[in-house]
């Protein structure tokens, strides 16, 4: 274990750290607001979600009005799409992925 801290230290102490891998499991607001907090916390991360549904960070509090015939269309219970949170962020997410168990 000592080789492994003493790579380490060194690596920081020549300003190569080595990036966190961040797994997050769940990518509606809980995750995803994990995520982006992870995001501004260490930049050099690899932060990666997984979301078992198909869409992250959509509005829950609004499937009532869906439901009602309020809100006209599904896309606008969605806050982000996976293609924004990857440019804007950088975080990678596989939507549809099941962790088996």
């Amino acid at each position: 274990m000592g080789s492994v801290s003493s790579a380490k230290q060194l690596f920081e102490h020549i300003g190569m750290r080595q990036p966190r891998n961040i797994v997050i499991v769940g990518g509606v607001a809980g995750g995803m607001s994990c995520a982006t907090r992870l995001r501004r916390l260490d930049e050099d991360a690899v932060v990666t979600v997984i979301e078992k549904g198909p869409y992250i960070s959509y509005a829950n509090c609004g499937i009532p009005y869906a439901l009602g015939g309020v809100i006209k269309t599904q896309a606008m219970l969605h806050a982000m799409t996976l293609a924004k949170v990857k440019s804007l962020f950088n975080i990678n997410v596989r939507s549809e992925t099941l962790i088996p168990r």
